[in-house]
């Protein structure tokens, strides 16, 4: 049972030394993620105190989908404050960082605004400073968004973290527990740069999944970190492997129920160097220019990749739901770069492209694991679990224009602005530089 439930007018202060770690939680809860995210915190507090790490979490709830109470101090439909301890959750107050947060108030913020977000962030590293920084995200997520905030219908958008926050909120390590954000395009936007928010270490799936068991991620770090503190890449590395051997055991001793096993199946997740992902950007783009302007390697690529219901190339959502790849396009670059060489017609250019893009992925996906559903695509820990968009034809990519380098006009479903599609573009009418003018030729949105 957890234990009794701390309350204080404000949190304790912080420490004398610095910590190791400062790690937030932001729970953009204010959805379906509601009926997991309370019990999944009880869980956490489970598995502290891990030496030199201080837990906090920003909770936005909904006042629809779950009435638990315990271990957050009652039900509530409002955004709150805590510090996460072994002894239970202490509710804190935003001070100048988050000044609408004040005892005796009730505020509703939108989770969905990246300027909540940056308020949350600043607050955790003005009171419980650190020499590392971690941000952990639990909600929903499709690729596109995450964090959904029912109450004021938004949602968080990858470039938009880029235009509210600033290289000050910069992280070491930044944690997607939601869905299907483990894709090239996002871990480029985040990688870190001078003049820019960005982050070192990501943390994400590129499938629809279930929460962490996050408990048993902290008792994994205080078992093989009792006395020094974890690098960001170590950080990340054991939350991907513990993750794995909490749906492995699942699976091994029928704790998954019949109707998820299927689902769990299909999990997979990796852990991303986003100092990399220039690198890949690079050879994805150089792969690109390759098979620019001819009809013959664009077919025997698609032949590749599938049509249909056929899918030949690793997709994050269409084995189980052959139709499901056309809506969601994210095919795996490793499996993409890999397969290359199957291609008849392929100029030295292009496979000479391939092999840089393969080592590119290999060198920034630090650890990655696919669950036993992906047996006959031959998923590669470490190197498979980063997707890229690749979509079927003119249909599908039209239900993209969230996908641009362009800024999306206020009431559009998206916010746009990749950097993914503008870095490397050709200015030349017709000529393709990246990535995202390949599929532009080829696709040609209305």
């Amino acid at each position: 049972m957890m234990k009794a439930l701390l309350w204080a007018a404000l949190c304790a202060p912080a420490p004398s030394e610095i910590n190791e770690w400062t790690v937030l939680f932001f729970g953009a809860a204010d959805n379906s993620s509601e009926e997991s995210f309370v019990p999944d915190m009880e869980n956490l507090m489970q598995g502290l105190p891990v030496k030199g790490l201080e837990v906090l979490a920003f909770v936005d709830r909904s006042p629809g989908y779950s009435s638990q109470a315990s271990p957050l101090g009652g039900d509530f439909a409002d955004v709150r404050l805590f510090r996460l301890t072994a002894e239970g959750a202490q509710r804190c107050f935003g001070g100048t960082q988050f000044p609408e947060l004040v005892e005796g108030k009730s505020y509703e913020a939108n989770s969905g605004d990246v300027a909540t977000l940056r308020k949350a962030l600043r607050w955790a590293k003005a009171n419980y400073p650190a020499r590392r920084y971690g941000l952990v995200f639990y909600s929903h997520g499709g690729g596109d968004a995450w964090c959904p905030d029912e109450s004021h219908d938004d949602r968080l958008y990858p470039a938009e973290l880029n235009a509210g926050l600033t290289q000050e909120d910069s992280l070491d390590l930044v944690v997607f527990d939601v869905c299907l954000m483990g894709g090239i395009e996002n871990a480029y936007q985040w990688r870190p740069r001078e003049g820019s928010f960005g982050a070192e270490i990501c943390v994400a799936t590129p499938m629809a999944g279930f929460p962490f068991p996050w408990g048993q991620i902290f008792r994994n770090l205080r078992a093989e970190h009792p006395e020094q503190a974890p690098s960001a890449a170590e950080f990340g590395q054991l939350i991907v492997r513990s993750v794995e051997e909490d749906r492995a055991q699942g699976l091994a001793q029928g704790a998954i129920p019949e109707g998820l096993r299927a689902e769990v199946e299909l999990e997979a997740m990796g852990c991303y160097d986003l100092t990399q992902a220039g690198r890949v950007k690079q050879a994805t783009d150089a792969v690109a220019r390759a098979l620019a302007g001819s009809e013959e390697l664009r077919s025997q690529l698609e032949t590749l990749r599938g049509h249909g219901q056929e899918v030949g190339l690793l997709n994050y959502m269409g084995l189980d739901k052959p139709t499901g790849w056309s809506e969601y396009p994210y095919f795996d670059l490793h499996d993409l770069a890999r397969r290359i060489p199957l291609i008849d017609s392929a100029s030295e250019e292009l496979l000479e492209a391939a092999a840089d893009l393969e080592e590119a992925v290999e060198a920034m996906v630090l650890g990655s694991f696919g669950m036993p559903g992906y047996d006959p695509y031959d998923f590669v820990p470490g190197a498979s679990g980063l997707y890229v968009v690749f979509p079927e034809g003119p249909n599908s990519w039209a239900n993209f224009r969230w996908y641009t380098g362009e800024a999306l006009p206020d009431g559009a479903p998206g916010f746009g602005r990749y950097d993914w599609c503008l870095d490397g573009a050709s200015e030349r009418p017709g000529q393709v530089g990246n990535w995202f003018q390949l599929l532009e030729s080829w696709y040609a949105r209305p």
